[in-house]
């Protein structure tokens, strides 16, 4: 566990694995550690609120239909973000690049147009709705038409590496209500959480500037 702790930022501690937003189940049902990388893909920066780690995310469509989010690149302080963040845009050239102003990474998100990086512009609504697409693409289920009595489309269509620094941050989660929605809590949760906020803010980017997509598929059977 120390390497966890050292190199990955994470915590020995039982108890802060709560599973409170998304069902330890449904986070392993989504599990794909061979899945393939997707063609088109955006990013996100997030930095704790200690500002000790810093984390790139990533998330795009497989061939399939299905999406992958995935965490990138993951290291203590600040220094090596915007320098990573360039040869990632310049060899993948993402549909966007997310980071949310209002937050720790504030000052990454300065840097990062300074040196001429075309940001995605994201809101607390937005996170709010990156939020929930991010749930409900793991822990989701169908319901039926009220007209028809048909079951609808199943919206679990998110897939993960099965990565530590992701899955410890899922299963720490908390939320917190905004209006009628929710969004991600990180100063509730016993963990730094954003790996995850990361990966639903790169899901919401790629959404929003998806090229040609696809029509997702059934999550499983």
């Amino acid at each position: 566990m120390a390497f966890a702790t050292e190199h990955l930022g994470l915590w020995p501690d039982d108890s802060a694995e709560q599973w409170r937003v998304i069902p330890k189940a449904d986070w392993l049902a989504g599990k794909d550690p061979d899945s393939p990388r997707p063609e088109n893909v955006a990013f996100a920066v997030t930095l704790s609120t200690d500002r000790q780690w810093a984390t790139i995310c990533a998330a795009g469509q497989r061939a399939d239909g299905l999406f992958l989010v995935h965490v990138v690149d993951r290291r203590q302080g600040t220094g090596w973000v915007i320098p990573r963040l360039k040869q990632l845009v310049e060899r993948w050239n993402p549909v966007a690049v997310v980071i949310y102003k209002s937050s720790p990474a504030e000052s990454l998100a300065a840097e990062a147009e300074l040196e001429g990086i075309e940001l995605t512009p994201i809101t607390a609504v937005d996170q709010a709705a990156a939020c929930g697409s991010f749930v409900d693409g793991f822990a989701g289920r169908p319901a039926p038409d009220p007209d028809t009595g048909e079951m609808g489309r199943d919206p679990r269509v998110l897939r993960h590496r099965d990565q530590p620094e992701l899955t410890s941050a899922v299963a720490a989660a908390a939320v917190r209500r905004m209006g009628m929605s929710s969004t991600w809590d990180p100063l509730s949760a016993p963990v730094d959480i954003t790996p995850a906020i990361g990966c639903s803010n790169a899901l919401w980017g790629f959404m929003t500037n998806q090229v040609q997509p696809r029509e997702p598929l059934v999550a499983w059977g």
